[in-house]
């Protein structure tokens, strides 16, 4: 039978499911925001993180040979993100970020090699399978490089500084209002396709809009809450939006080729109107690092 396209109905209740998980955590993050409190930001990130993982995992779940090596990334997240975690809030007081990493970086490394080592260790458990064994020792890799390793670096924004969370929530609102603006721009004017292969409703004119949003996103934030933005300026500020904007697009473009590769919509049912975890954070993933460096350059 064909499909049933969407009735009216059936777009408000999608819409008014997506409107209550987005205030609900935006609710959580202005809390935190508002009491200087780390901790509700570092729960909802990890929370995202170890399920994000998850998700990425369940994506091979069709391949019984897959489970040992899924099992094994999902067990390195929650480690990973319990010493990330720890490492974060020991910087409070105790380390001058100007000298020292909040986060040192030989926890990734460290994390990077375990999951390498264990990957080809389970490997040698049973005769290989040619093709298979290595897509999965590469699914493991991927599922560490790609969910667990940018994610952290939300935790090294939150912790950047003594204003971290107000920079954490810089990041989101300029890629989370550059997604807007492409949706908004593109449904309206859309109509240069920019990779009908990967993503037919992403449109050049949509592009433009992201990044009229992520800037607009910058301004209202620096407008209102400039001082605890440091060190960005006006100048630097606009362009650290740009990039964001354009890796966040990037990010969002990858997470697409991996649904399709898969021959999935969403990444998962976790968020009522949004999808999966990964579908909230993709264009995120890739914008947490970038952002951060960015910030490590201009300090």
């Amino acid at each position: 039978m064909p499909e049933t396209p969407p009735t009216a109905a059936a777009s408000c209740r999608t819409f008014a499911a997506r409107f209550v998980s987005t205030m609900a955590l935006w609710a959580l993050m202005i809390i935190g925001l508002n009491f200087r409190l780390d901790w509700p930001l570092v729960l909802i990130i990890v929370i995202f993180g170890i399920l994000g993982t998850w998700e990425y995992v369940r994506l091979n779940r069709n391949d019984p040979g897959a489970r040992a090596y899924g099992s094994l990334v999902l067990l390195l997240a929650v480690v990973y993100w319990a010493v990330v975690s720890w490492a974060g809030f020991r910087s409070r007081g105790l380390v001058s970020l100007a000298n020292q990493e909040a986060i040192p970086f030989w926890i990734d490394f460290g994390a990077l090699l375990l999951i390498v080592h264990g990957s080809f260790l389970l490997a040698l458990r049973g005769p290989l399978e040619g093709e298979h064994t290595l897509r999965r020792i590469l699914g493991a890799l991927g599922g560490f490089v790609y969910t667990i390793l940018p994610g952290a670096f939300f935790l090294r924004l939150l912790f950047f500084n003594e204003t971290g969370a107000h920079l954490l929530i810089l990041m989101i609102m300029i890629v989370k209002f550059g997604d807007m603006g492409a949706y908004i721009i593109g449904s309206w004017l859309g109509r240069h396709k920019m990779i009908l292969h990967i993503s037919p409703k992403k449109s050049w004119e949509g592009f433009a809009g992201a990044i009229l949003g992520s800037c607009v996103a910058f301004a209202g934030m620096m407008f209102f809450d400039g001082s605890h933005l440091l060190p960005l300026t006006w100048l630097s500020g606009f362009v650290f939006a740009v990039l964001l904007c354009l890796v966040g697009v990037l990010g969002d473009l990858a997470e697409s080729v991996l649904k399709r590769c898969h021959g999935i919509k969403d990444s998962g049912y976790t968020l009522p109107g949004i999808g999966g975890i990964l579908d909230l954070t993709d264009s995120m993933l890739f914008a947490a690092p970038v952002a951060y460096f960015y910030l490590r350059i201009i300090s």
